[in-house]
């Protein structure tokens, strides 16, 4: 049986508590089995007196990693930055195929997939741990990047990696995806469900997927698309409650009923008018979110950070009570 390895490197990593280090977790990318590697507790973290130190002691290389190196020099797993709190900054991937002839097979399949499923990945953390780093815009590259990891097999005589697919890539150890988050941690039961959900293809729900790009925008600064973002984000879960409400209706009616309670307004009072319990007052719902829209669309608004928070308040109190499951 042979091994394909890779490592993505994290540049701002995943937050998470000690004691979730060294956990090995099934995953599925190209409809290859394989195991998420994260590294492991350094050695003696018990006797480190974080008080008398600027920076704490650097994560172990899974054991399946041990050796594994980058231009010659040994790979920067992460770092523990207190006695509860540890930064992920590379992950390991481990493929397993039967034969030596499905190297190449098994390589590329997983070169297909392994940008969709990182970047779902990402996009689940990232959703969870609301990094909020003000000045320090999203990096659209990231499906570029994505599609071209680097896979290898090791030869475990001497450590050396060889190419494991057809891609003629320059042999490296890593491949970088940019991160970035407040201090929020994550433990590895988040991780393996966001794994999970990664490998059965399952993304994030519209509604998420949309109040993510209201944060990316806020983190841009550009303030207009991160109130629009968040205001269409609430009209998509206003329009499914809506229809939940309505599931006895006809089919025609439902429509036509909708048709009549349009845009983010509509789906607002027609759920009032279905006797469903809203969590947002009317006077707030207006104040914080239905007319910074309308003014940004029709009038030119150019909306400040507060504008933009009170937006983001409204949108993510409908999002938890309409719609709590992110996948």
């Amino acid at each position: 049986m042979g091994k394909i390895y890779t490592v993505v490197h994290l540049e701002s990593g995943i937050l998470t508590y000690p004691s979730e280090l060294g956990d090995i977790i099934p995953i599925t990318i190209g409809e290859c089995q394989g195991r998420l590697h994260i590294p492991i507790v350094p050695n003696h973290f018990e006797n480190y007196d974080f008080s008398a130190i600027r920076l704490g002691p650097g994560l172990a290389s899974p054991i399946e990693f041990i050796g594994y190196n980058e231009d010659e020099k040994p790979l920067w797993w992460g770092r523990a930055c207190s006695s509860d709190m540890c930064e992920i900054n590379r992950l390991g991937f481990i493929f397993h195929f039967n034969g030596p002839d499905q190297n190449y097979e098994i390589g590329n399949k997983i070169l297909i997939d392994f940008g969709r499923w990182m970047k779902d990945f990402l996009s689940y953390v990232e959703y969870t741990t609301d990094r909020m780093i003000s000045g320090r815009g999203y990096n659209n590259d990231i499906d570029q990047k994505a599609r071209m990891p680097y896979l290898f097999n090791k030869d475990m005589d001497n450590g050396k990696l060889t190419n494991a697919t057809h891609e003629p890539h320059v042999i490296s150890a890593s491949i970088v995806f940019p991160l970035q988050m407040k201090e929020q941690r994550v433990d590895s039961a988040i991780i393996k469900r966001f794994c999970n959900y990664c490998s059965d293809k399952q993304e994030l729900k519209l509604e998420h997927e949309l109040m993510l790009e209201a944060r990316r925008a806020l983190y841009c600064q550009d303030f207009r698309k991160a109130i629009l973002d968040a205001a269409t984000s609430a009209e998509v879960v206003l329009t499914q409650k809506c229809r939940e409400a309505m599931i006895d209706f006809d089919g025609q009616l439902t429509e036509e009923i909708l048709k009549k309670f349009t845009m983010l307004s509509g789906r607002y009072n027609l759920l009032g008018a279905l006797n469903i319990k809203l969590p947002i007052s009317q006077s707030e719902f207006n104040s914080a979110l239905n007319t910074p829209r309308n003014k940004v669309i029709h009038g030119g608004f150019s909306p400040n950070i507060r504008n933009v928070e009170d937006a983001f308040k409204v949108s993510e109190r409908f999002l938890a009570e309409f719609s709590p499951k992110i996948a």
